[in-house]
C-alpha cells in the first residue's frame, strides 16, 4: 500500500530504498533499516516510522547539540552564518527588522547578527535555549508548531529544521501565521534531488536517517510554501555550506573520479542543501 505524503498529501508514497541510522559521513553497518519512500506526484522522499518520545531518546541523544564550534569547525561556522545574514539583509531593506529564529539551538546565528536586530528564538532543547539565551534573545522552549506567540515578525528564519518536523504543513502553516504582512522567510533544508542523493542514495550526507523524516526538492518546497500562504520568490543553492558534502555523497560513485578532477564545479552543479525564500501573501 502506498504512503501518504507528508508534503503534498497525495497517497503516492511508494517504496524507494532502506538505510541503517545515518549521520553526515557516517552510517551504520547493522542495526534496524529505515524504509523511505518516495511520492510520485511532488517527489519527496519520507520514511513512515512511528515517531514517539522513544524516537527523540534514540536518535536524539542528550550530546547532539555540540558545543560551540572551534578550530577550523568555527571558521565555516562564522563563515556559513554570514552568508546566512546577507541572504536576510537582500530579502528585506528595512535594517531595524524583528527575526525569528525557528530551531536556533545553541543561538550561534542570532548572535551573529548586529544589534539593531530584534532577535527572538524557538528550541525544542532546553539546554540547547538556555546557551541561546546569552545571545541576547528572547527565546520560546518548546514545539513550535504547538506554541503560543503573541508577536509578529518581519522575518523568519529555520535553518536546517523542516526536514527534522513531523508535520511540515503544520510547520509552514504557523511561520505564515507569525509573519507580519509581506514579512520574509527564509528556510534551509537538504536536496532530495540532488547528485548526491541520486547517484549515492544511502552515502548520501544529508541523508541523516532517520532523523531527516522528510526531504524536500526544489518543486515539493516551493509546493508546501504556497500551500500554507508563502509566495516564493526564489531558491537558491547553498553551494557554500558543508564543503565536502558532495564528496562524501559521490566517493562510492561511478562520478568518484570526475568529482575528484573537477570538485569545485561538481560541488557548485551538485546542490546538495536549498534555501526557498518566501514572502507572506
Amino acid at each position: 500500500m502506498n504512503k501518504q505524503c507528508p508534503v503534498c498529501r497525495q497517497r503516492n508514497g511508494e517504496r524507494n530504498f532502506s538505510a541503517y541510522e545515518s549521520h553526515g559521513r557516517f552510517q551504520k553497518s547493522g542495526g534496524k533499516r529505515f524504509q523511505y519512500y518516495k511520492c510520485t506526484n511532488c517527489g519527496s522522499l519520507f520514511h513512515a516510522e512511528k515517531i514517539t518520545n522513544n524516537f527523540y531518546k534514540a536518535y536524539y541523544p542528550e550530546q547532539y547539540y555540540d558545543d560551540e564550534p572551534s578550530g577550523l569547525s568555527k571558521v565555516l561556522t562564522q563563515f556559513s552564518n554570514y552568508k546566512k545574514r546577507k541572504l536576510v539583509e537582500s530579502s528585506s531593506k528595512d535594517r531595524q527588522l524583528s527575526i525569528l529564529d525557528v530551531g536556533c539551538g545553541n543561538g550561534l546565528f542570532l548572535k551573529s547578527l548586529p544589534n539593531r536586530y530584534k532577535k527572538h528564538g524557538v528550541e525544542i532543547d532546553r539546554k540547547a535555549a538556555s546557551v541561546a539565551q546569552a545571545s541576547g534573545a528572547e527565546i520560546f522552549v518548546g514545539d513550535f508548531t504547538n506554541m503560543q506567540i503573541s508577536k509578529k515578525f518581519d522575518v523568519i528564519v529555520s535553518w536546517h529544521v523542516i526536514e527534522h518536523i513531523v508535520n511540515p504543513n503544520a510547520f509552514m502553516k504557523k511561520v505564515s501565521e507569525l509573519l507580519k504582512p509581506e514579512g520574509t522567510f527564509l528556510c534551509s533544508t537538504p536536496n532530495a534531488h540532488c547528485l548526491g542523493m541520486h547517484f549515492g542514495k544511502t552515502d548520501w550526507f544529508h541523508l541523516d536517517a532517520p532523523r531527516h523524516i522528510t526531504l524536500f526538492n526544489k518543486r515539493s518546497l516551493k509546493l508546501i510554501a504556497e500551500n500554507n500562504g508563502l509566495v516564493c520568490e526564489r531558491i537558491i543553492s547553498n553551494y557554500w555550506e558543508f564543503p565536502l558534502d558532495t564528496f562524501w555523497s559521490l566517493k562510492s560513485t561511478l562520478l568518484s573520479i570526475p568529482m575528484i578532477l573537477m570538485y569545485p564545479f561538481m560541488k557548485r552543479a551538485d546542490e546538495e542543501c536549498i534555501t526557498i525564500i518566501c514572502r507572506k501573501k
